[in-house]
């Protein structure tokens, strides 16, 4: 039996833990994109991802008692993402298994603008594919490929071809840029970075600005930030305007 077939009948059963989502066709899709495979460890369903430079594993069954015979090695990493409300409660790894690191992520939202054609307007400037090398530069140079939102050049390239991706330039240099994705009047921000050399200088303000007026009309905005990201939380809450969902992403690292 084929590993989505097999996901497939444990998430019909209701499972009471998990920390997959994926709809069946979208698991269908990622074992076509992804090298994906699967075992059944004490009446749970394991399933691995390889990414790039890491494992990601994915559970469904009605405990954890797979936890307790879980190991890794010491050449691999194994990353388990938990996104909860609140508190980790029962999904609170840490307490049944060895973890080098946890990172935690967490979710802001904002409400579109009461008076939209009183923001100011901003000149709108999107990336080109000649910017991709500059862009792939400042991704691998400031994000962890664990935890934060990297797209790959063929990703990357469809963004900038959608008009989803906007910067601010000096002469020719991207001072900062902004990846977003509009799904209805929602948008989502993916990704969003500062040159160092243009750091504290207003740049991720001006940035936040031009996105919010091309998105003028929108109802809602979201994004997620790590906790320990501090200059990126100060930009969303207090120039974004975003607040706290209280919902969090919390990654194991093993």
């Amino acid at each position: 039996m084929q590993v989505n077939e097999v996901y497939a009948d444990f998430i019909r059963e209701k499972k009471k833990f998990t920390n997959c989502y994926f709809t069946i066709e979208e698991f269908r899709k990622q074992c076509l994109n992804k090298q994906i495979w699967a075992e059944i460890r004490k009446g749970s369903l394991l399933i691995w991802q390889q990414e790039c430079g890491y494992k990601k594993l994915y559970f469904v069954g009605n405990d954890l008692c797979w936890i307790d015979d879980f190991h890794t090695s010491e050449i691999e990493t194994v990353a388990i993402e938990i996104v909860t409300k609140g508190e980790l409660e029962e999904y609170d790894l840490r307490k049944r298994m060895k973890c080098k690191d946890v990172i935690q992520y967490t979710r802001f939202r904002r409400g579109g603008f009461p008076e939209p054609d009183k923001l100011l307007e901003e000149v709108v400037e999107y990336c080109t594919e000649e910017d991709i090398p500059d862009i792939r530069y400042m991704l691998d140079t400031n994000f962890s490929v664990i935890g934060d939102y990297i797209p790959s050049d063929t990703e990357l390239r469809a963004f900038i071809q959608n008009e989803a991706v906007i910067c601010l330039r000096d002469v020719r240099n991207i001072m900062g840029y902004v990846i977003f994705e509009d799904k209805g009047r929602t948008s989502y921000i993916r990704n969003i970075c500062v040159s160092e050399k243009y750091r504290r200088k207003g740049i991720g303000g001006k940035l936040m600005s031009v996105y919010f007026y091309m998105h003028k009309d929108f109802k809602g905005f979201t994004l997620w930030c790590k906790t320990t990201n501090k200059p990126a939380l100060k930009l969303y809450t207090n120039g974004g305007g975003y607040s706290n969902e209280d919902l969090h992403n919390y990654i194991f690292i093993c």
